[in-house]
């Protein structure tokens, strides 16, 4: 294609391959299980308010994940594991994550926490080597131990100005680290936070 002159090009985007919902478990409203056979991008129903413990845990070959906004809480280890997942679409709805939510998720690389988040769990992205971006809410008030513990591709992160306390390696491993700048609001650094961080250059 050659263009010679300004041009204004707009696309309709569609997922190859949706999951079939009769491979999610659902009752009451809660998210219980999603099969581990299934494939492509999962776009949970509306209507759901919970994604439960371990949910989508092992779920090797799911890539997406659209989480509607009648959903306001994510449960503990809900998608540890899932090797292929790249993307995940979170709603501000959401207020409560579970540690280790996000936990050796391989190929997750950028993800947007929402804004009513207080608290990110122990080890939520434990083992989330090729994780570069994240953006985290201006209203979290602690980070818990392992949180990007080997995260190795992680080179920055922006730290809130509410967050008081930062635990037990946090950033362990996290080998691509280079600068970190710290609140006021911080009172806590817990134990090696930055252990086996080999290129961390600059700490304010």
């Amino acid at each position: 294609l050659t263009v010679s002159a300004p041009v204004t090009v707009s696309v309709d985007l569609e997922y190859n391959s949706i999951v079939d919902s009769s491979l999610l478990t659902i009752n009451n409203g809660v998210l219980e299980k999603c099969d581990p056979a299934a494939e492509g991008v999962v776009e949970i129903p509306a209507g759901v308010t919970a994604i439960k413990d371990q949910a989508f845990r092992m779920c090797y070959h799911i890539t997406g994940v659209l989480i509607p906004s009648s959903v306001i809480q994510i449960g503990s280890a809900a998608f540890a594991e899932c090797r292929s997942l790249t993307v995940i679409d979170i709603p501000d709805s959401v207020t409560a994550i579970g540690s280790g939510a996000f936990s050796q998720c391989s190929q997750l690389r950028s993800i947007t926490l929402p804004k009513n988040v207080a608290a990110i769990g122990n080890g939520m992205f434990y083992g989330c080597h090729n994780l570069e971006n994240v953006q985290l809410p201006e209203n979290l008030i602690n980070i818990g131990e392992e949180a990007f513990s080997r995260c190795m591709s992680l080179k920055s992160i922006h730290i809130p100005e509410k967050v008081q306390s930062i635990g037990n390696k946090t950033f362990q491993g996290c080998y691509q680290l280079k600068q970190i700048a710290l609140p006021d609001t911080v009172q806590n650094i817990g134990s090696e936070a930055f252990l086996n961080c080999e290129n961390l250059r600059t700490v304010t």
